[in-house]
């Protein structure tokens, strides 16, 4: 039976060292792809798991584990993440020498457009957060991977932590796009303390509950 991803994950954070380890969360924290905070606490395989949860390893797209694995000097894992990479691409539905390149005519709508529904659908929760998040809004940045020039930038351009607030949720939406999904912003308010925001949301807006619960 082919190893799947999560295996790997786990093999991976057994066999590391932990100056390996340290090593790993070091690179993550230096090019943003985690909030710093409660990353010094997960093991590799945590690590992993969280980015997918952050859309950043994606189904069938290992890359950036094996660029993870080469920067801390494990080319085996590195290798073994390409063949697992390799298999899950064949394992994607539909894939095929003929489907390359021809999802987005197939597709009803279009990308462009999926990428203004994503935005909006996100959008659209921005004026309650920042109405009830306020002062929080650095912890809440922290937690969406915003670096300290963004939040500095953030908060000299504003008058109040309400515009602050909302002009940082615009900052994560544009540099993340289509990954800037309401799953993750209701995470990353559980992670800055603001589970109360997160109940709130599912309370004015029902519909997101069994969502939030993903």
């Amino acid at each position: 039976m082919a190893e799947t991803r999560h295996d790997l994950y786990l093999r991976i954070s057994q066999d590391l060292s932990d100056e390996e380890s340290r090593d790993l969360r070091v690179y993550i924290k230096s090019k943003r792809l985690l909030p710093a905070r409660g990353l010094e606490r997960m093991d590799p395989q945590e690590i992993f798991v969280k980015l997918e949860q952050k859309g950043k390893l994606k189904k069938g797209d290992l890359s950036l584990l094996v660029d993870l694995m080469t920067k801390i000097n494990r080319e085996d894992f590195a290798e073994e993440a390409k063949q697992v990479d390799d298999q899950g691409r064949k394992d994607l539905p539909g894939d095929s020498e003929h489907t390359s390149g021809s999802s987005d005519k197939e597709s009803p709508v279009p990308p462009a457009k999926r990428r203004r529904v994503s935005q909006r659908s996100v959008d659209k929760y921005f004026f309650f957060i920042k109405k009830r998040v306020s002062t929080g809004w650095k912890d809440l940045a922290d937690c969406l991977g915003l670096g300290w020039e963004d939040v500095k930038n953030i908060s000299g351009r504003n008058p109040d932590d309400q515009s602050r607030c909302r002009d940082m949720l615009e900052v994560w939406q544009g540099q993340e796009g289509n990954a800037a999904t309401l799953e993750v912003l209701m995470e990353a308010l559980s992670e800055a303390g603001l589970q109360k925001v997160v109940d709130g949301l599912k309370k004015k807006y029902p519909g997101i509950s069994a969502f939030g619960r993903k």
